[in-house]
């Protein structure tokens, strides 16, 4: 199924994600525990990016690498740069 998305069914789809995440990441990221000195984080399958985005900001020595597929990589993107222009 993934293979014969269009672009408009990534950006439907990615958006949705988007959208019911805003919901509950803070919240979700809360219940993540994080080990005290931790300096990097492997975020599989992060759309997005909200949670790790989140998990940095109450971490501020954490980075984070998202890794997902490539159609999403632009709406991460946009997240990443909304987030960082707060």
């Amino acid at each position: 199924m993934l293979e014969v998305m269009t672009d408009d069914e990534w950006e439907l789809f990615s958006r949705a994600m988007i959208d019911i995440s805003r919901t509950n990441y803070k919240e979700v990221a809360g219940k993540i525990p994080v080990s005290t000195g931790a300096l990097k984080m492997l975020d599989l399958g992060g759309s997005h990016g909200l949670y790790s985005i989140e998990l940095c900001k109450r971490n501020p020595k954490l980075r984070a690498t998202i890794i997902d597929l490539l159609p999403v990589k632009k709406y991460a993107e946009e997240c990443i740069s909304n987030q960082s222009s707060r």
